[in-house]
């Protein structure tokens, strides 16, 4: 395989855990790894804590089992998980045995031996005795990382697991099995011997838990069972200012399958980065958030178009590499994903400021989250997958020092998103008085033209009334004038023609004007109407109420249009109460 066809990996793993394979990338925790490792193989018991974010986790995958390997030594590594479902929850024991018994990794246990003892026997002292006449070696390390979850669990369940890990550890041999020892010296089996040596040969077992120092007490539980629980334990303290600079340094000084060439760091950028992350009182340096950063840069400032010497102007402003972080993570997502993927890891992965794994059916069924999803966000280390001992895939955030600033995001993000609603608000909120105000407007227009409409209206009919009046006037004339040329008949009866045909004529525009104010009355207030009918039809009853009398004060005679207009003003009087 050429260099192009390796797999390209990072020199810093991020937020997530060491893992075994990167024990060669794994600098400045040799004093602690050397002595925790005689402290484990010495004593029974033994308690790996330290605050989180201090790494026990990676010196455990990437400096303790590395050397048990090396040594032939028979290891496991068992994780509970917090209980969470409790028809999906196995008991932590049954979580342990699967383990031992090979059945989780579908490599399991010859049991023939110890079956044909007590057949339906399915101790912990069981299966590693099985394991212990298989190779023969009676040496067995228990490693429990992160111990406090199985405090999560039903407190029967809790009970159960420290009786049986106590009889396993404190009896030589259980009193079900010593009933039937005589079986198994009488044994018709080849290698009889090795079987009678190895059944009274005690099994050498060594657990370490391994526990957040904030949740040490819990040990205490478990001292009815394991008094000595807590006689030898073993702080993890955050790095000094010489093992943070051996964790920066060395790693980037690697040749191999990396995603760039081996780089350095100035001594200035060195001091510039321990300056920002180091703890303000003991001047120590947690190795997540060391991490983090040596990430940001192995990800974003070597490579390609970049020497090979990181300097202190390159590294910007480093408290914010955090939030950076995540945002770009974030950023990098198809539009489509972003949102989903800020509400799991926001409002389900964190809680109340703590991290909360959830089983993978349980986000891609219920919350619709997309396997391709949680691949890409687990591959950038912003969320960590594992196997729990009760083989359920869990996704959780990937470490404790991304929550607070996740949060801040988080917070930051709703204030903007309620800003930007308050404003959508108030723009929609001036909008609608904007259109109010015009609708006014045009009511007020229509009301000034109703009546102007209505005084042209009333003019006419006065003038129409006058040629009526002046009508009667030369009447009256024509008669003196008929009464006083009686002896000239032609001329009066001509007169009295005229007159007739003036009547008519003045009648007729009397008329006509009547005709025009009474159509000119009728077109206003069925305009009117119709208006009220639309504000109606929009529940706008006010304004429905405010045209429909409008158009009763200009329908004049019109009784129809009268009783409708009634008819419609007491329909809205009854949606206004």
């Amino acid at each position: 395989m050429n260099k192009q066809e390796q797999p390209q990996k990072n020199r810093y793993p991020g937020i997530k855990p060491f893992s075994t394979e990167e024990r060669d990338l794994f600098f400045g925790r040799d004093r602690d790894i050397a002595e925790f490792y005689r402290l484990m193989l010495v004593q029974q018991l033994t308690v790996l804590y330290s605050k989180s974010g201090f790494g026990k986790s990676s010196m455990l995958n990437a400096g303790v089992i590395p050397l048990l390997k090396q040594q032939n030594v028979s290891y496991f590594t068992v994780r509970f998980g917090n209980y969470s479902n409790a028809e999906q929850a196995s008991p932590p024991i049954d979580s342990l045995k699967r383990i031992l018994s090979g059945e989780s990794d579908r490599h399991p246990v010859p049991t023939d031996v110890l079956d044909a003892l007590i057949p339906d026997e399915r101790s912990l002292w069981y299966y590693v005795k099985s394991r212990q006449f298989v190779s023969r070696n009676p040496l067995f390390i228990l490693i429990f990382d992160q111990f406090e979850e199985l405090f999560t669990y039903p407190a029967e369940q809790i009970q159960q697991f420290k009786e049986q890990l106590a009889e396993l550890l404190y009896t030589p041999i259980p009193l079900a099995f010593r009933q039937r020892e005589e079986q198994i010296i009488n044994v018709d089996h080849p290698d009889r011997e090795a079987i009678v040596n190895t059944f009274y040969e005690r099994p050498d077992v060594k657990v370490v838990f391994s526990v957040r120092s904030d949740r040490l007490a819990l040990l205490n539980g478990l001292k009815d069972k394991h008094p000595t629980i807590l006689r030898h334990c073993y702080e993890l303290d955050a790095l000094d200012e010489a093992a943070a600079r051996q964790a920066i340094i060395e790693p980037a000084r690697l040749s191999g399958p990396f995603r760039s060439e081996p780089y350095r760091y100035e001594p200035e950028a060195i001091d510039c980065i321990l300056s920002e992350i180091r703890n303000k009182q003991d001047g120590k340096i947690e190795t997540t958030t060391l991490q983090i950063v040596c990430r940001y840069v192995d990800d974003n400032l070597v490579g390609e178009g970049h020497d090979d010497l990181i300097e202190k102007r390159e590294l910007g402003n480093i408290s914010s590499i955090f939030q950076t972080y995540y945002e770009s993570i974030i950023g990098a997502l198809p539009e489509t994903e972003k949102a989903q993927a800020q509400r799991l890891i926001e409002k389900l992965l964190i809680q109340n400021g703590r991290r909360i794994p959830f089983e993978e059916m349980y986000l891609v069924n219920t919350h619709g989250i997309s396997k391709d999803l949680l691949d890409n966000l687990t591959g950038t280390a912003l969320m960590r997958k594992e196997l729990d001992s009760q083989q359920r895939m869990l996704y959780e955030v990937g470490h404790d020092t991304l929550i607070a600033p996740i949060e801040r995001i988080a917070v930051e993000r709703r204030r903007r998103e309620e800003a930007e609603e308050n404003q959508r608000k108030l723009e929609q909120e001036r909008e609608e008085k904007l259109k109010a105000n015009r609708e006014a407007e045009e009511y007020r227009q229509l009301k000034e033209k109703a009546e102007v409409n209505a005084r042209i209206a009333r003019r006419r009919s006065r003038f129409a009334f006058g040629l009526a009046v002046l009508a009667l006037v030369l009447l009256a004339t024509s008669l003196v004038f008929f009464l006083d040329a009686k002896k000239n008949e032609e001329a009066a009866l001509k007169g009295q023609e005229v007159i007739r045909e003036t009547l008519l004529r003045l009648n007729d525009q009397k008329l006509k004007a009547d005709s025009t104010l009474l159509l000119a009355n009728r077109r206003e207030a069925r305009s009117l109407m119709l208006r009220g009918d639309n504000f109606h039809g929009l529940g706008e009853y006010r304004m429905a109420n405010q045209y429909y009398r409008a158009a009763v004060d200009v329908s004049g005679n019109d009784p129809s249009l009268k009783d409708s207009l009634q008819t419609k003003i007491r329909e809205v009087a009854s949606r206004l109460r």
